[in-house]
C-alpha cells in the first residue's frame, strides 16, 4: 500500500464549501472550536473537503523550548526518471548494487525502476538481507532513514514514483490524497531536475568518442512533461512550494541550470586568487563558431550537448580522420539549434584542455562545506567505459611539475592515473600535496557559497551537498594549475559508488544525514538566538 494511501493522523481536514480552484491557495483564517490560530487553507474537490497544512512551528509549547528538541522530519523521496533502468545502459554510473533489509526493499518495491531484486544473492547475507540493484541516491535515501539522533529518528522517508508524483502535481483536483500527502510532508527530495533539461531535443550530442556516431536520435524529455501538461506542472510546484520545502530548491537550481552566472562567479574568484583557469564564452545567436573549443549547451544532463573538438580525437583512435569531420560538421548554427528546445538554453564556447582526457579529473564530494570523497575519474577510449578509483593521497605541485617536465622531455610516459594515489615519499610530502590541492577546493567553496548566498537571500543547497569536478592544467613554463571543470548539486549527479570496491562509503551517507537533518532544523527555526 502507498503511504498517501494511509489515514493521515497529523494533517487536519474540514468540511468546507469550494469556493476556488485547488491551483490556489486561501488566505482565509480556518478557526476551529479548539483554536484561534488562522491557518491557510487549500480548497479540496466539489465534495467540499479542504486541507489545513501541518503546521510548521518547531515546538507546541513553551517559549523557545525548540532549541532542546531533536525533530524527525516527514521526507518525501522522488526518484528522478533519468535514472531508470529503462533508460539507462546496466553500466550506468547512477546504478550500484547494495545489500539492504527486507523490510526497506518492502518500501521501496513498487519503485521498480530504480530498485530490483540483483540476479545473484550471496550466501553469506544475513536472513533479514536482500540484494539488489538500486540508484545511488535512492540508497542513499535509505540510509539517511536509520539515522538516530538522542535515540530517535532523524527522518521519516516515504517514496513516491516520478509518473505519481507528475500526475499529482498536474492535476490535484483528481489525486486528492496524493495532494494532501505532499503537503503534510516537511520536506520534498527530487522529482524534476532542471539542471538536465525538462524539454524534448531532437538530438542529445554525446561526447564520448566511443563510435562513429556523435549525436544520437533520442528522446530528450525524461519527464514526459510537454505543452499543458509542463505549464500546469510549473503552475502548481510553485504552490507546493510555499507549502513544503523542495530540496535542492528549485530557484537555486535554476540558475545552476543556466550555468552562466556560476561560471562567472568562479571566473571571478580565479581571478581574485590568480589562479590559471580555461576561458568559457557565452556564443551569440549566429555569431561565428570557433573551431577548437568544446562547446557546451546549458540545462543539460552529464555528456549531454557537448561537442569535443576535432582536435580531441586521439591519432591513434579508429576512423580518426572520420571522427573529426563529423565533429567538424556538428559545429553549426542549423545542428546548435536542432538540439535547442527554449528560450532558456544557451551555447558557451570553453577552450578545450587537453589534460582533462590524458589525466581525467579529481571529483571532491562536499558535504556540510567537508569534503567527504575523493574519486579520480577518466574515461578509457579503448574499452569504452569509465574508470576511476577512490584518493587517498596527493603528489605537491612541485612534484607534478617535475613528472610533467619530465615526460615533455620525452623521458616518462604520462597515463590516467600517473598523478593519483602516490605510494612513495614520506608522510610530510603526501600531507602537503593533500593540503594543496584541499585548500584550493575549500576555497573555491566558500567563495562559491557566500556569492550565491548573496544571490538568493539564504542558505544555498551546496553548503548541504556538492561535488567539485576538479582538473589540471601547465602554463607555457611548466607550472601545475587546479581548475573546477564543473560543479554539481542535485540528485542526479553521480556519487561514482560503482569506482569502491571495498566498502559501501556509509561514512559520506552518515555525514549527509546529519547535515541534511541540521539544515532542515535552522530552515524551520525562525529564531536566530
Amino acid at each position: 500500500m502507498a503511504d498517501w494511501d494511509v489515514e493521515m493522523k497529523d494533517v487536519t481536514t474540514e468540511d468546507r464549501s469550494a469556493t476556488a480552484s485547488i491551483c490556489k491557495v486561501l488566505w482565509t483564517p480556518s478557526v476551529s472550536s479548539t483554536s484561534s490560530c488562522a491557518m491557510s487553507v487549500l480548497p479540496g474537490p466539489s465534495s467540499g473537503s479542504s486541507i489545513c497544512p501541518v503546521s510548521r512551528s518547531p515546538s507546541a509549547g513553551g517559549f523557545y523550548s525548540h532549541h532542546a528538541e531533536h525533530r524527525t522530519f516527514s521526507i518525501l523521496y522522488v526518484p528522478d526518471p533519468s535514472r531508470e533502468k529503462n533508460r539507462c545502459p546496466g553500466s550506468n554510473l547512477a546504478w550500484i548494487i547494495r545489500n539492504i533489509k527486507r523490510s526497506q526493499y518492502a518500501q521501496v518495491q513498487h519503485l521498480s525502476n530504480v530498485c530490483f531484486i540483483a540476479a545473484k544473492q550471496l550466501k553469506e547475507m544475513e536472513k533479514d538481507e536482500v540484494r539488489v540493484e538500486i540508484t545511488e541516491w535512492l540508497w542513499t535515501m535509505l540510509c539517511i532513514s536509520e539515522h538516530m539522533n538522542h535515540n530517535q529518528k532523524s527522518f521519516d522517508l516515504s517514496y513516491m514514483s516520478w509518473n505519481d508524483f507528475k500526475a499529482t502535481i498536474c492535476s490535484p483536483e483528481e489525486n486528492m490524497s496524493q495532494w494532501n500527502f505532499l503537503l503534510s510532508r516537511d520536506c520534498i527530495i527530487g522529482g524534476l531536475d532542471y539542471t538536465i533539461g525538462t524539454r524534448c531535443a531532437s538530438n542529445i550530442i554525446v561526447s564520448v568518442l566511443n563510435s562513429s556516431y556523435f549525436y544520437s536520435p533520442q528522446d530528450g524529455n525524461n519527464y514526459d512533461l510537454e505543452g499543458h501538461a509542463f505549464d500546469s506542472f510549473e503552475r502548481n510546484i510553485k504552490l507546493l512550494r510555499t507549502e513544503v520545502h523542495i530540496w535542492p530548491p528549485i530557484l537555486q537550481v535554476q540558475m545552476a541550470a543556466a550555468k552562466a552566472q556560476t561560471v562567472a562567479m568562479l571566473d571571478r574568484i580565479a581571478a581574485i586568487h590568480g589562479w590559471m583557469r580555461p576561458s568559457t564564452t557565452l556564443i551569440e545567436d549566429g555569431a561565428p563558431i570557433p573551431i577548437d573549443t568544446v562547446l557546451k549547451r546549458s540545462h543539460s544532463d552529464a555528456g549531454s550537448n557537448v561537442i569535443l573538438p576535432p582536435i580531441a580525437v586521439p591519432d591513434h583512435m579508429q576512423d580518426c580522420e572520420e571522427r573529426r569531420t563529423n565533429l567538424s560538421r556538428l559545429r553549426t548554427w542549423k545542428e546548435l539549434k536542432e538540439c535547442t528546445t527554449s528560450s532558456n538554453q544557451s551555447w558557451m564556447s570553453q577552450e578545450y584542455v587537453p589534460t582533462l582526457r590524458q589525466l581525467g579529473e579529481w571529483r571532491f564530494f562536499l558535504v556540510g562545506g567537508k569534503i567527504a570523497n575523493v574519486v579520480h575519474t577518466y574515461h578509457d577510449f579503448d574499452t569504452c567505459k569509465w574508470c576511476g578509483e577512490f584518493v587517498t593521497s596527493f603528489y605537491t605541485k612541485n612534484e607534478i611539475r617535475d613528472i610533467w617536465a619530465r615526460h615533455g622531455q620525452g623521458e616518462l610516459a604520462i597515463s590516467e592515473d600517473t598523478f593519483v594515489n602516490p605510494t612513495r615519499g614520506d608522510l610530510a610530502l603526501r600531507e602537503k600535496g593533500k593540503r594543496e590541492v584541499y585548500e584550493f577546493v575549500d576555497i573555491v567553496f566558500r567563495d562559491l557559497a557566500v556569492r550565491e548566498n548573496q544571490i538568493h537571500g539564504t542558505r544555498n543547497s551546496i553548503s548541504v551537498f556538492c561535488r567539485i569536478d576538479v582538473g589540471l592544467l601547465f602554463d607555457r613554463a611548466g607550472e601545475p594549475w587546479y581548475f573546477v571543470n564543473e560543479i554539481e548539486r542535485t540528485t542526479t549527479a553521480s556519487l561514482w559508488l560503482r569506482m569502491d570496491k571495498i566498502n559501501e562509503q556509509r561514512s559520506m551517507m552518515d555525514t549527509f544525514a546529519r547535515v541534511f537533518h541540521s539544515y532542515l532544523t535552522s530552515l524551520f527555526d525562525p529564531h536566530l538566538f
